[in-house]
């Protein structure tokens, strides 16, 4: 504590701002925070290694980023009894002695290469941690996280209440949707989500949704199940509706949302604001302005009388135009014979 009270008032002295003490404060304290964190490593190195009946090869040095800064420590490379190399602390700390990278830090880059392009992670990692990624590094963790990725969504998922914790909700809402990232050499991969809400909350003028919980992937497949997973551990919904939404496509069609209710009765799907309104002008382009913008109002104002009105008057008109333009060809038709 002195040495960082020490660190302080050395910086907050030669700086004649606030923000310059901070840009420099924060690479501070991370060297002081990675030097402790790095011999507390080589303390529990010593501690795995000790009245082991090994053979202590070398002491290979190692660096790890992490969220809080660069880790740099020695650590053994041993012999087991059975004549095999290897570094226990490695496999104590669940990381391959390949990566550069802790898995929450790289969970963390994919989950956010997830909805931003590549550049801009690479800036954000450089911005809000004290190392820095190049965007190609981005993408080559993009691709590679899949167990990172999967094991933190599914250890928040499943993190399990205790059944009488579990809440009871008439309504909970999942939208899904997938969408594409482009990655180098013009690849691209498929990015799936789905989130959870209890409903909409209103806080000022701003719209919140309530008790929202999102999880993405690459794998459609898994994230259907972590989002099955997260339902099972926090709620009851022996007696809830859940209402359904996104574009229709594949994957997402009404049926692949039916896993998440418990009977048929208790889903309801709905075809998200967006495409309803692209497919209300597309389907209905030769309508007239006036019913078109009736039919909308209608729709979006769940007016079901009003809706069936209008589709009626729709459908008559269409029959009308096909009976006047058939009339005109078989006249014309006529005229030439």
């Amino acid at each position: 504590m002195n040495s960082i009270i020490a660190i302080a008032t050395e910086l907050l002295k030669s700086n004649q701002s606030f923000i310059q003490f901070e840009a420099e404060m924060i690479p501070a304290l991370a060297e002081f925070v990675c030097a402790a964190v790095s011999k507390a490593i080589e303390v529990f190195d010593d501690e795995l290694c000790l009245g082991k009946d090994w053979t202590i090869l070398r002491k290979d040095k190692r660096t790890i980023q992490c969220l809080f800064g660069t880790l740099v420590f020695s650590r053994r490379l041993v012999r087991d009894g059975a004549g095999k190399p290897r570094y226990p602390l490695d496999e104590a700390l669940g990381i391959p002695k390949s990566r550069r990278y802790s898995p929450l830090l790289m969970a963390r880059v994919a989950s956010l290469s997830s909805h931003a392009v590549l550049r801009t992670v690479s800036r954000a990692v450089e911005a809000f941690t004290p190392g820095s990624m190049s965007f190609q590094t981005v993408d080559k963790i993009y691709q590679e996280i899949g167990e990172d990725l999967i094991e933190v969504a599914t250890s928040k998922a499943a993190a399990p209440k205790q059944k009488n914790e579990k809440a009871c909700t008439t309504q909970l809402f999942i939208e899904g949707d997938a969408f594409q990232v482009k990655i180098k050499h013009g690849l691209r991969v498929m990015v799936h989500r789905l989130q959870v809400s209890e409903g909409v909350i209103l806080n000022g003028k701003r719209h919140i949704l309530k008790q929202r919980y999102i999880i993405s992937g690459l794998n459609r497949r898994l994230v259907f199940e972590q989002m099955s997973e997260y339902l099972d551990s926090h709620y009851d919904c022996k007696n809830t509706q859940i209402i359904t939404g996104s574009d229709n496509g594949s994957g997402y069609e009404p049926s692949a949302f039916q896993v998440f209710s418990p009977t048929k009765e208790q889903h309801v799907h709905v075809l998200d604001a967006y495409h309803l309104n692209r497919k209300l002008k597309e389907r209905f382009s030769l309508m007239p302005m006036p019913l078109k913008k009736r039919l909308r109002q209608a729709v979006f104002a769940a007016d079901k009388p009003q809706v069936k009105m209008i589709l009626d008057t729709a459908e008559s008109m269409q029959q009308t135009e096909i009976i006047a333009t058939t009339s005109q060809i078989i006249s014309n038709a006529c005229e030439i014979t």
